[in-house]
């Protein structure tokens, strides 16, 4: 297996979605770390993902925020670098909520995003 580099992203995390990708990991022996995308999706353009990963893929760089390895896409970067990572639980309803400054319009459900990638 080819070694990996290690890179820097401007992507911050809160202290709660800390500690929930934590739980991830912790719940997931087979986990090398968290894999951050976004996917074609919805009527705004695109979608966040967030899981955890046995490897990365071909195309995936990996990260260290916090001290958790993120497997993260060159366009992914592109997408998201710049933001904040929240996780929020609201009775039975819980998720990760970006604060993408691309981000330049929602749709109505909040489900997916259009960014401005000349920012």
């Amino acid at each position: 297996m080819n070694e990996r580099v290690v890179r820097a992203v401007d992507i911050q995390l809160t202290p709660a979605a800390l500690q929930r990708m934590r739980d991830y990991l912790s719940h997931d022996a087979h986990a090398m770390g968290i894999r951050l995308g976004v996917q074609k999706q919805g009527c705004s353009g695109y979608q966040y993902i967030v899981e955890t990963t046995a490897m990365p893929t071909q195309v995936e760089q990996t990260y260290t925020i916090a001290g958790i390895s993120f497997f993260i896409d060159d366009t992914t970067v592109a997408l998201i670098e710049g933001s904040t990572v929240d996780f929020i639980k609201d009775g039975f309803n819980q998720k990760f909520i970006f604060q993408n400054p691309k981000v330049t319009g929602v749709c109505g459900c909040g489900e997916s995003f259009t960014v401005d990638t000349s920012l």
